[in-house]
């Protein structure tokens, strides 16, 4: 067979092979697991908080741990959904050594149910474990017409200001019908792929979408650690922070709210 033949079978295979992969996500996706990356941007933190002239432990700090660690401080976190539950956990195989970043609330699982509007959470500081039952949050969204592919799927931009003064840029799409997404994100007409808060440096962005039944033992959810709510949680995190570094860093208090 001639070479150009080949090359062009080639391409004909791969063609059909792409289109194959991507046929397996069904239209329309009710049920399955995503898999996100969550971002911080652990220099732009240090530069904020960290960076003060008269402050030479800071400095020592700073320098410490550029030299340590990269710029963008990745960690990994599984969604399982259907119509009416989600459950957003750590990957099993995550593990960091960041003693920065991962100090308060770097390992959040929030179990939601979208029909009862509640959601359980299990939250860290330090060492320490919080459990906390509360109400979904209501997030006001305002809707654009910005999109954006991400995994193939067709998501439409919608903006929000939560906690009073945080602003939230969130990509969703309509192709998965649960209206969840990372942490407690919630209430969009479909399923948050990517959601930022770039005044505070995070972002989570999806990886890999599976469209499959979620067992149900991947929702049975066995929080461990003390009953508390999120003023006390908010409390112990700023207790720990001031005895640790001086004063309560807000993006640290943040996180424990998310």
């Amino acid at each position: 067979m001639k070479p150009k033949k080949v090359i062009k079978l080639f391409l004909f295979f791969l063609l059909i092979s792409k289109g194959y992969l991507y046929g397996q996500l069904p239209a329309i996706i009710t049920k399955g697991k995503i898999t996100f990356e969550r971002r911080v941007n652990a220099y732009a933190l240090l530069r904020d908080h960290f960076d003060l002239p008269d402050n030479q432990r800071f400095q020592q700090f700073t320098i410490q741990y550029k030299a340590a660690n990269p710029q963008l401080h990745k960690t990994s976190f599984d969604l399982y959904f259907n119509d009416s539950l989600s459950f957003y956990t750590p990957t099993k195989t995550e593990h960091s050594s960041d003693q920065f970043i991962d100090v308060i609330a770097s390992g959040n699982s929030v179990f939601t149910n979208l029909h009862t509007l509640q959601k359980l959470s299990e939250k860290s500081v330090a060492d320490n474990q919080y459990i906390i039952k509360e109400p979904l949050g209501k997030i006001k969204w305002r809707y654009t017409n910005d999109t954006r592919e991400i995994l193939g799927f067709h998501c439409h931009r919608a903006n929000a200001i939560i906690l009073d003064s945080v602003y939230v840029v969130a990509f969703y799409t309509d192709q998965i019908t649960s209206k969840s997404g990372p942490e407690s994100f919630w209430g969009l007409p479909g399923m948050i792929l990517q959601i930022a808060l770039p005044g505070n440096y995070i972002v989570w962005e999806a990886k890999r979408v599976i469209a499959e039944n979620v067992p149900g033992a991947d929702f049975d959810f066995k929080p461990k650690g003390v009953q508390s709510n999120p003023e006390a949680l908010e409390k112990a995190a700023a207790s720990f922070l001031t005895s640790n570094i001086g004063f309560a860093l807000n993006w640290f208090l943040l996180t424990t709210r998310l």
